[in-house]
């Protein structure tokens, strides 16, 4: 189906559009979970409810406290307890001074001289704690900040001890790059 269906709809997304066709010319059987997966911070039928739920049995510190995909949040030490498997970092994050848009990461990011995302884990529970009832999308860009800027730095730091020894970023400084605009794709 891929090769007709991108001749008519040469863009994104046309692959899922290929796979829905195929499935349902082959009626294959399909089970759609919803609750595996937190993107969107405004979406429903997400796995935002378990997410809700950390924050309700935690309060404010367990959307920080070592919450993630396949890490039982360390404040429960329940390894049972349920979080998303799947962080799609398709949308921009910001909470207290850390904020997350794939967009903006540097496109040097995985070199060796590059510095960390910026990054407070004090600042957004202080933030969050500041608020008698923090909003559900607040406690949702916690979430995924906490999740996506530590795991994405520590990326870089293995990226970093592997490939570029003494030359790499030791001191961890981090820095904001001013937003930079990306070339136009030529079609």
């Amino acid at each position: 189906m891929m090769p007709r269906v991108h001749a008519q709809y040469p863009h994104l997304l046309a692959e899922m559009y290929a796979f829905s066709m195929a499935a349902a010319n082959l009626t294959l059987p399909i089970a759609q979970l919803h609750h595996y997966m937190v993107s969107d911070v405004g979406a429903g039928g997400e796995g935002w409810p378990w997410v809700e739920r950390l924050a309700e049995t935690g309060a404010a510190r367990a959307l920080c406290a070592g919450a993630g995909p396949h890490t039982p949040p360390a404040s429960t030490r329940d390894p049972r307890a349920a979080l998303p498997s799947v962080l799609h970092h398709c949308q921009r994050y910001s909470i207290a001074k850390s904020n997350f848009a794939k967009r903006q990461v540097p496109h040097d990011f995985f070199s060796c001289g590059a510095r960390a995302l910026p990054f407070s884990h004090a600042d957004i529970v202080a933030q969050l704690e500041s608020s008698a009832a923090p909003s559900r999308q607040l406690k949702r860009h916690a979430f995924m900040v906490c999740n996506l800027v530590p795991r994405i730095n520590a990326a870089q730091r293995d990226y970093q001890r592997t490939l570029c020894g003494a030359s790499g970023n030791a001191t961890r400084t981090t820095r904001r790059s001013p937003a930079r605009r990306r070339p136009a794709l030529r079609r």
